[in-house]
């Protein structure tokens, strides 16, 4: 990241009963507002692979997107004051690094619990979930789990990866577990551990490795009165939407009417914009 004079230190250790890793970043640098332009140009001008580029700054657009409607402050006009910081730009780009690293194709998490209280930053004292992590679990549809916990547990930091990285929400659906990990945090919580634990399942006896898999959204719909000269200005706003791919398929439906069946394949999350393309371009 071309950033000088921070350390990361690594350590084993315990809370609540249960052992597991200690991440402390260290740095040298007191604390700088930065815009998401600063941010983006930094990761970009990085040596990370693409991948991980990517995700960082979907993840830093996010929360900026967020900070931006909470505050009313134009998106180019917001400045980061705690997440501009290093440690911040390190977590985010750290997460997105490991994900990258350790080859993980997909990944699911359980509700969220926020906490409650107060918390204090640099726009004086907030109510906890701060107004930022409300946003975020509103936009991208976070299940959250009620918790009497007083403090915060999930960051707008911790919010953005959420929102970008996992794929499902919900109770585990793995069907064995080979890989286990506990990070490890610094504040005491009564009666709980203070972790975050992944579980994790590697490809199945006789799945090839060198397979690549990937996860996408489809969208289909039957159209049984819709002139099929329209159908050309459709594809074109469907891709303009950024589809990855529209069939049209003829079928039969009941009473013997010719119609046909639309199926648009995009990625993950773009369901909401395909949908209404779909809606505002067909019958």
């Amino acid at each position: 990241l071309r950033i000088d004079d921070w350390e990361l230190h690594v350590s084993n250790g315990f809370n609540g009963g249960i052992a597991g890793k200690r991440v402390k970043i260290s740095y040298s640098e007191q604390k700088i507002s930065r815009r998401l332009s600063d941010i983006t140009n930094l990761i970009n001008n990085s040596s990370l692979a693409n991948p991980v580029k990517e995700n960082a700054n979907s993840i830093f657009k996010c929360l900026a997107e967020a900070e931006s409607l909470v505050h009313g402050i134009p998106l180019e006009k917001i400045h980061f004051h705690e997440i501009g910081a290093i440690d911040s730009i390190l977590d985010i780009c750290g997460a997105a690094f490991a994900v990258f690293h350790l080859g993980i194709t997909e990944m699911a998490s359980t509700p969220a619990s926020l906490g409650s209280g107060h918390v204090n930053c640099d726009h004086g004292r907030m109510p906890v979930p701060v107004p930022a992590v409300v946003e975020l679990v509103r936009r991208y549809h976070i299940p959250v789990n009620p918790d009497n916990v007083v403090g915060e547990l999930v960051t707008p930091t911790g919010a953005a990866i959420l929102a970008i990285m996992i794929g499902r929400f919900g109770e585990c659906s793995l069907t064995s577990i080979d890989k286990i990990g506990y990070g490890l945090g610094t504040r005491n919580l009564k009666g709980r551990a203070n972790a975050l634990r992944i579980i994790g399942q590697t490809a199945e006896i006789g799945d090839s490795q060198d397979i690549q898999r990937d996860s996408v959204v489809v969208l289909t719909t039957n159209l049984d009165d819709m002139n099929p000269e329209w159908f050309g200005l459709l594809w074109e706003r469907l891709f303009d939407m950024g589809a990855l791919d529209v069939a049209l398929i003829p079928i039969t439906m009941k009473k013997g009417r010719p119609a046909v069946r639309l199926e648009v394949i995009g990625q993950l999350g773009s369901d909401d914009k395909l949908g209404r393309a779909i809606l505002e371009n067909t019958t």
